[in-house]
């Protein structure tokens, strides 16, 4: 089937419409793939020769000779065509001028059903059964295939023809562009799903289409969200939360993603994306948010977190088994133990005779943890972690390496990993975490615990 034909019509009284007339005809005799319909021919009282055998070139080579000037018998053939317009007993001649276009794969349809059934959303009038462009005149009359061009609307109304093997010579595409200059010719393949997506937005009319998008929530956490483009199809998009971000890949977004985004503004449009399929089997990873005030619960939580069994109130003899004749008895209001190592942990209001009691324990090998009023999370945690010799630095963690997905979080706090941590991980913050966050981070494998 021919992707488009081209109908002339050569008219002997005009000197202009001949020299048109024979210079479409030779370009269409300069390119092998047109050809003239020997039926048409013969209507006219044309003798009909047999077709010379052509010879073969590479697609590369073939470009080369046909930019080139015609060869003498090319020459020929077009002037012959010409001179059919001229019988005396024949008003006009119809030339039939076939284009075979390639063969379209399976996932170039594909990929073209889902970019029309996006443009339906993108641009309400497409969904409109769009008639194939059809060009007539005195001279010619030109239609391209509608199943070979597809015919999308522009957001102004215009038409976008869709050529997707560029098979429309530039000949042809100068003539439709002087019959209607409104037309936008997309030669993008498919094949290629961000590359055809960015021409058909280009082509759109759209008020704004931003590339490589990215969008903060937040500062801390923060999440962030990429989109292969941002799209505003109008200037009040923006005031209206009308805003579209489009994808190209294939791995789709949380669906609590995209309705947290429509929330705030966003329409997340993902035509090639699968659905994620849900973490089963993997092992969690904790994730502690310490919502404590006080520095001892503070404690509490973070020994809880890492598995660590205290006591609460415990008197230690501190001269215990000496038997110099001293008895000592110092309470701790936390008392843990360790790799052989005994810790205690108690806040500090400035007494004198606390620090000296202190001091004491230290000197007969307790590791003394003092926690002071104005300590927050952080300070607590620091000290914490390094009695149970596991120092970790507090900053904004990336809860997952980018490996191309469309978001990423950011959140700040302790990132515990290694043998000694309970289950080879943990993280522990005091962050408030929305409900947005956490469930994206038990979408990629995380277990948000309150403590």
């Amino acid at each position: 089937m021919s992707s488009f034909i081209f109908r002339g019509t050569c008219v002997s009284s005009g000197l202009a419409v001949l020299c048109v007339c024979s210079s479409l005809v030779a370009q269409a005799a300069m390119n092998p793939s047109f050809e003239l319909d020997p039926q048409a021919l013969a209507r006219a009282g044309a003798p009909v020769k047999p077709a010379p055998k052509l010879q073969k070139h590479p697609a590369n080579v073939h470009a080369a000779h046909s930019a080139g000037p015609a060869r003498p018998h090319t020459a020929r053939r077009a002037q012959h065509a010409v001179r059919l317009g001229k019988e005396p007993h024949s008003q006009a001649t119809l030339q039939t001028l076939r284009l075979e276009a390639p063969s379209e794969h399976q996932s170039d349809q594909e990929t073209t059903s889902k970019i029309s059934e996006l443009w339906k959303i993108l641009v309400p009038q497409a969904a409109d059964a769009r008639k194939p462009l059809v060009f007539q005149s005195s001279v010619f009359s030109l239609a391209l295939d509608p199943e070979k061009f597809p015919v999308y609307s522009a957001l102004d109304g215009a038409n976008i023809v869709v050529d997707q093997h560029a098979s429309i010579p530039p000949l042809v595409k100068s003539l439709i562009m002087a019959r209607d200059p409104s037309v936008r010719i997309v030669s993008e393949s498919p094949a290629n799903n961000r590359r055809f997506l960015s021409a058909m937005l280009n082509a759109a009319g759209f008020y704004s289409v931003e590339e490589n998008f990215a969008v903060d929530f937040g500062v801390d956490p923060r999440l962030r969200v990429h989109s292969d483009f941002k799209v505003e199809k109008t200037a009040e998009s923006l005031i209206k939360q009308d805003v579209a971000l489009l994808n190209s890949g294939r791995e789709a977004l949380p669906q609590t993603l995209t309705a947290f985004l429509k929330k705030e503004g966003f329409t997340a449009y993902e035509p090639f994306a699968m659905p994620k399929p849900p973490v089963t089997g993997a092992p969690l990873h904790p994730v502690f948010q310490i919502t404590a005030k006080n520095q001892i619960e503070m404690a509490d939580a973070i020994l809880t977190a890492l598995k660590v069994g205290y006591r609460s109130d415990h008197q230690v003899d501190v001269f215990a088994g000496d038997n110099n004749g001293i008895s000592l008895s110092v309470k701790a209001q936390r008392f843990f133990e360790r790799d052989g190592q005994r810790c205690v942990v108690t806040g500090f209001d400035g007494d004198p005779v606390a620090y000296t009691l202190f001091r004491i324990l230290e000197t007969k090998g307790y590791k003394v943890v003092i926690l002071d009023g104005q300590d927050d999370f952080r300070r607590v945690s620091e000290k914490v972690l390094t009695s149970l010799r596991m120092p970790a630095q507090y900053a904004q963690h990336t809860m997952w390496p980018d490996k191309g997905a469309n978001y990423s979080l950011q959140l700040s706090g302790f990132k515990l990993e290694g043998a000694a941590v309970p289950g080879g991980s943990l993280f522990l913050t005091n962050l408030q975490l929305d409900r947005i966050i956490r469930d994206l981070l038990m979408e990629n494998g995380f277990d948000v615990q309150i403590k």
